[in-house]
């Protein structure tokens, strides 16, 4: 055989080889016996007030992390019926009713329905997470939808 490559020696990773496997912090990707977190909200209809100012609507439920726990959402994307309203539209993610420093008036480009995009979130529970959208075009109505994933794990795994 030649070449820079050598062939696999059979139980070259066994544990008395004095090999560990490798574990992942759980905020970065969900551990054994996590619950995954993949939410659909909408369709709602976010109108501007006023014909002038936005209206700010929070769009289904609220995603709750329990007392112990820990809550990491991972992704988010958005949809609407006319693509129009993406474009006007900004997203506020709050925990416990309190806006969340990095993801306050975020424009709707993060990512769609089908491929969320990337967001970072941690939040240690008792927790209540929610979804607020503002419809920016003062001239009319959109329908708008979201999705939410992540995971909810006990605290203190590794």
């Amino acid at each position: 055989m030649g070449g820079p490559f050598l062939p696999p020696t059979p139980g070259g990773l066994a544990p008395d080889a004095g090999l560990a496997p490798v574990s992942l912090p759980a905020f970065v990707s969900p551990p054994r016996g996590s619950t995954p977190i993949d939410v659909a909200y909408g369709p709602t209809t976010v109108s501007p007030v006023d014909g002038s100012r936005e209206l700010s609507v929070t769009i289904g439920g609220p995603i709750v992390c329990p007392g112990g726990a820990e809550l990491r959402i991972s992704h988010i994307g958005f949809g609407s019926v006319d693509p129009t309203g993406l474009v006007f539209a900004i997203y506020t993610l709050t925990v416990n009713d309190s806006p969340v420093n990095s993801y306050t008036n975020q424009p709707l480009a993060i990512g769609t329905l089908d491929q969320p995009g990337d967001v970072f979130l941690h939040v240690k529970g008792p927790a209540t997470v929610r979804v607020f959208i503002s419809n920016g075009f003062p001239l009319s109505p959109f329908v708008y939808n979201a999705r939410v994933k992540g995971w909810i794990y006990q605290g203190g795994q590794p």
